[in-house]
């Protein structure tokens, strides 16, 4: 980071660097002091939290006062950092990277010195996630942007952005697949042996246990060989290349899932019923996200040690997970292990006398689920990973993000596994989920762009035929259902959603506010409750499912609460909001915080959704309430919210 006069910025605590960095990362959008709060101090309470920021903060001006550039703006509710002539590295890799030229990419080559923030996963385990998450985003539009160059510079024949371009995407992702094969082509055709040699060395080491790539690989490479030794020169291995590297393996409708070997011991002793009932709880709740392969492993003899052997089984992963039950001592022991490495992924001890029925379980069974779920499918979510289960993994991740720029990247995976996989049914629920959310909550630039309700029902429901009892499936073709007005349909689906996976919060979740919409109020929310405390670091966009279920529910107060806390882009949650807080009489409050809006983000919303197009519709088209009461309370509040970013309230 430096100044205008490009001296270097050094800031003294790592807190208040991270903190500054993610303000600069939401290119002077606002971020509520909650937020940042949360990301940094998740274990203090809400006081201390707010003094330990506010220290960070005084950090922060101090920068400000030794590079004489103001660029913070701390207000009561929220934080902001507008960048001004203040570089820093990101934006600053983007612009060499968007020149596109040989000197460029060289300096941007030097600049990229390893993961960003490297060393400051451990600030906190909220900051954590969030620095994963923007790790992710920064390499992925990096190798987007090479992979754009190498490819364009190998058509027209620009050796130098070639090299330079595909080589830096190997520093960034060593096991990228395509990069390999630009250089391994390259080296070959400028009859560069020993480069090729040397590539294809590199190459071996990451993919080798990738689609047969570095056998293919060898091949090409010999055929070059004798291609030189015969003097046939470089047309002859041009016309040998679509067959010779013809790296990536054909397209397969078998989609390979993780596996998962249940080992229990000592489980069919007489009393030990509980334990045979928690194992039970577990496998059905494993089963339900019909994410994993699972398999009974041999059962053996009380005292006896499982010993099953190592199994390698590429990026998707073999695990195994062991139960052990000692019932004089009234504990099971569960141990989650990765079968490829032999690591011990976790270890847990539940006291079976701490419950009596089946019932009680659940919840223990809620917690081991969903942190096997979440070990296995972290893994996966490493762009580095090339099988389709694992894409759909990266898939589902953005889709939670609620950004457009995340479905954008989202749906190029999507349509990549459609071309593949043609039979997988989690493609087409992908895209439905897309088409929805453009429908609510991006922005439109002429009435023609608006997406039509009938696409995304013909997507959910090719899901649903492809396979009805995949949860997701049913639950979006729920809410397609719900946004064409087809009601007892829709709440056939969710019910049948929330049958398949009772163990998944994030599908509770979305069921809870899918009944909201439908005016099933105390089924709503009983999912939602259920989901909340199942949650390990809910979503922020959690807090505005919860808002429109109690909305919904007439439970305003509440709807505030959680409307205070949902991501401060989303209309949708002003509106909830907003609506609210008319239902108790405080239209005051409501106008303030719509002036709030109107203040800060007039620029931004305005442009990103209103300014283009005069759409009188959208508060109509976002509200979700069947129940002609609810439905006419929120109208009230979305078109306030709307007559007020446009400046007519």
């Amino acid at each position: 980071m430096t100044d205008e006069m490009g001296q270097a910025i050094h800031v003294k605590t790592r807190k208040a660097l991270a903190l500054l960095t993610v303000l600069l990362r939401r290119n002077s959008q606002p971020v509520a002091r909650e937020e940042i709060a949360d990301l940094f101090w998740s274990a203090s309470d809400r006081d201390r939290a707010s003094q330990s920021l506010r220290q960070a903060l005084r950090q922060v001006r101090l920068l400000e006062d030794a590079c004489g550039i103001p660029f913070l703006e701390a207000k009561h509710t929220y934080l902001a950092a507008h960048a001004g002539p203040l570089n820093w590295d990101v934006p600053t890799l983007f612009q060499l990277l968007q020149q596109g030229n040989g000197a460029s990419l060289e300096t941007a080559r030097d600049l990229w010195k390893g993961p960003f923030l490297e060393g400051y996963d451990t600030l906190d385990p909220n900051f954590g996630d969030w620095l994963a998450v923007e790790r992710e985003n920064i390499r992925w539009q990096a190798v987007e942007r090479l992979v754009e160059l190498f490819s364009g510079a190998e058509r027209s024949g620009n050796s130098v952005i070639l090299e330079v371009a595909a080589r830096f995407v190997v520093d960034i992702d060593p096991g990228h697949e395509i990069a390999h094969e630009a250089l391994l082509r390259y080296y070959r055709e400028t009859g560069q042996m020993e480069l090729a040699q040397h590539q294809l060395s590199a190459c071996e080491r990451e993919v080798n246990q990738k689609s047969g790539l570095a056998a293919n690989a060898r091949k090409a490479i010999e055929t070059s060989r004798q291609t030189a030794l015969l003097a046939s020169g470089q047309s002859s291995a041009r016309s040998e290349r679509s067959q010779d590297l013809n790296f990536l393996p054909e397209g397969d409708d078998v989609i390979r899932l993780p596996k998962i070997a249940i080992a229990s011991i000592a489980v069919q002793k007489k009393g030990d019923a509980k334990a045979r009932a928690l194992r039970d709880e577990i496998v059905n709740g494993l089963s339900s996200y019909q994410y994993f392969d699972l398999y009974q492993a041999d059962y053996e003899e009380p005292g006896g040690v499982a010993a099953l052997a190592r199994l390698d089984d590429g990026e998707l992963g073999s695990y195994l997970l062991r139960f052990r039950t000692e019932c004089e001592l009234e504990k099971v022991y569960l141990q989650f292990e990765d079968r490829q490495s032999g690591k011990i992924l976790f270890h847990d001890v539940v006291d079976l006398s701490d419950w009596s029925t089946s019932c009680e379980a659940r919840p223990l069974a809620f917690h081991s689920v969903n942190r096997i779920h979440s070990q296995v499918l972290h893994r996966l979510r490493n762009p580095r990973n090339t099988a389709p289960f694992a894409k759909w993994c990266q898939a589902e991740a953005m889709l939670w993000e609620f950004s457009r720029t995340a479905d954008e990247k989202a749906l190029r995976i999507l349509n990549d596994l459609e071309r593949q996989c043609p039979q997988f049914s989690l493609t087409y629920a992908g895209k439905a989920s897309i088409e929805m959310k453009q429908l609510l909550y991006y922005a439109v630039k002429n009435a023609s762009d608006v997406p039509r309700i009938e696409e995304a029902v013909m997507l959910a429901e090719k899901a649903v035929t492809l396979d009805p009892w995949q949860s997701i499936n049913q639950r979006l073709f729920g809410w397609a259902l719900v946004l064409c007005g087809a009601t007892e349909d829709a709440g056939n689906a969710f019910s049948e959603a929330s049958r398949l996976n009772p163990m998944d919060p994030s599908n509770l979740m979305s069921v809870a506010e899918g009944l909201a919409a439908l005016g099933r109020y105390q089924e709503a929310v009983k999912y939602a409750e259920k989901a909340l405390s199942t949650f390990t670091f809910p979503p922020r966009i959690v807090n505005e499912y919860m808002a429109n279920i109690y909305f919904a529910a007439g439970d305003y107060e509440r709807a505030i609460q959680f409307g205070e806390r949902a991501p401060l882009g989303s209309l949708i949650s002003l509106a909830t909001r907003v609506s609210a807080l008319m239902c108790v009489g405080r239209e005051s409050e409501a106008r303030s915080v719509l002036q709030l809006y109107r203040g800060k983000y007039e620029n931004l919303l305005s442009s990103d959704l209103f300014a283009e197009i005069n759409d009188a519709s959208w508060d109509q088209r976002i509200n979700i309430f069947q129940d002609p009461r609810v439905r006419h309370n929120y109208q009230v509040g979305a078109s306030l919210v709307r007559r007020s970013v446009l400046g007519e309230a």
